[in-house]
């Protein structure tokens, strides 16, 4: 939305579906409250094929209106190479996805995949497919897991470990973009290699009389800096295990409070849009695509925006940097996950596709072309060709090297159904007006956690 959370104005139904379940609060509650049943342990017993049924087989979907064009490229191109599958393919727009999804998926007649990224509260309810024999069979275990584990659930409702529950479609990243003129002019040769270094240039950026990041809150999207700066800290792993729900997590830490403090001293500062919390997303998206600002923390779901505008002849794209130059890599990376509900009668076949989809070369360029995102998948694959003059030339290989390395990030907006509508996005207006202190904002993110979560 996301992963990942979903700015005002929807750019992209992947990363508006990142976070679904934050929108649908309301909705989910009642479906799924504290201290629902555990997801069942694996059976180790059980065995699925890995082939392809001769069968005829109609494969029912529900997706998501802005991400449906790609998913339906690649259910034809299935079908053309497999002519036995064809698939019946409804749509919802984000909205009445977003307040139905959970009571479909949990009906008797189910379609066989739906878009939708709340794993854990699915799995607890025992709703949607334990997908652990299907990943033994078609081998994904062996892929990269730092993307996989997002969609993992222990027996004790914890995301991150356990039985796979969703796969995903194809996945999104997050880094900083810059304008190359912009970023000459402040003295910048190459990207920053640490955090240090990226607040000089902001300080340049500033002292030139150019807007130094293009950052608008109006659609609560200062929770990209804010996250941006965490993942660097100290703390990194307590921060993961919040997200997913461990046991006795808590957001009350040193690096937390520390990231609001930065956040709110970069909007001091002046490195944001005059206005902050009125600039709403498409805004800011639109105010560094016209060259008014040096920086942008953003998605590649948005490379196509800033391809029309220039591609790498214009721009650059690098990693939000560590705070020392051999930091390990952190960004916030999510799947575009879907889910297998458990009523559905096509489970096989539509294992089998997603794993055509991360695996077939031609289902592999559908993703990059028409969804925009990185195809994932074994780790040994090449990536499609791409066109040097896309910056998907430069985010493509990162998000392959930030999966490898175990350093994708899910969005803190996930971490429970309702914490960035209730609590992350409103307070952190309050942190950006000076209304609220660092360690009020960590507090009141925690309490709410606690409160969801019935702790």
């Amino acid at each position: 939305m996301r992963q990942p959370v979903r700015p005002q104005g929807r750019p992209t139904a992947l990363f508006a579906l990142t976070t679904l379940g934050a929108v649908s609060v309301a909705v989910l509650t009642g479906c799924s409250g504290p201290g629902g049943a555990a997801p069942e342990s694996t059976d180790d017993s059980a065995t699925v094929s890995s082939e392809l049924t001769k069968d005829d087989v109609v494969v029912s979907m529900l997706l998501e209106s802005g991400g449906a064009p790609a998913v339906k490229a690649l259910a034809a191109e299935f079908t053309a190479q497999h002519p036995n599958v064809t698939f019946d393919i409804k749509e919802d727009n984000f909205q009445n996805l977003a307040g139905n999804a959970a009571k479909i998926i949990a009906s008797p007649d189910a379609p066989d995949l739906v878009r939708y990224p709340n794993v854990a509260e699915q799995a607890k309810n025992g709703t949607v497919t334990n997908l652990d024999a299907y990943a033994t069979a078609f081998g994904w275990d062996d892929w990269p897991q730092s993307l996989l584990g997002q969609m993992r659930v222990d027996t004790d409702g914890t995301r991150g470990s356990g039985s796979l529950y969703g796969m995903g479609i194809g996945f999104n990243v997050t880094g900083v973009y810059y304008n190359k003129d912009l970023a000459e002019q402040i003295g910048m040769t190459t990207p920053p290699e640490t955090l240090d270094e990226f607040e000089e240039l902001l300080d340049a950026a500033v002292s030139a009389g150019l807007t130094p990041m293009s950052m608008g809150n109006k659609g609560w999207n200062a929770s990209f800096p804010l996250q941006g700066i965490q993942n660097q800290l100290p703390g990194v792993d307590e921060l993961r295990d919040w997200i997913y729900q461990a046991p006795d997590a808590t957001y009350e830490t040193d690096s937390a409070v520390e990231a609001a403090t930065m956040l709110q001293g970069w909007n001091n500062k002046g490195y944001f849009l005059p206005d902050v919390n009125a600039i709403d997303y498409p805004t800011m998206v639109g105010t560094f695509a016209e060259g008014k600002a040096v920086f942008i923390l953003d998605g590649d779901w948005n490379n196509a925006t800033y391809d029309g505008a220039g591609g790498t002849d214009a721009f650059g794209f690098f990693p939000f940097p560590p705070v020392t130059a051999d930091g390990d890599l952190v960004a916030m990376a999510s799947p575009s996950t879907y889910v297998l509900p458990k009523s559905a009668k096509n489970t096989a076949t539509t294992a089998y596709f997603l794993n055509w989809v991360a695996t077939d070369p031609t289902a592999r360029e559908i993703v990059v072309t028409q969804a925009g995102s990185n195809p994932g998948g074994p780790a040994d694959l090449e990536l499609p060709a791409i066109e040097p003059t896309s910056l998907a030339s430069i985010t493509l290989p990162f998000g392959t090297e930030l999966s490898d390395q175990g350093g994708a990030m899910d969005f803190i907006a996930n971490a429970t159904a309702g914490i960035w509508p209730t609590t992350i996005g409103p307070n952190s207006q309050l942190l950006l007006a000076n209304r609220m202190t660092p360690e009020d904002f960590v507090a009141s993110v925690q309490k709410q956690y606690e409160t969801e979560l019935g702790r």
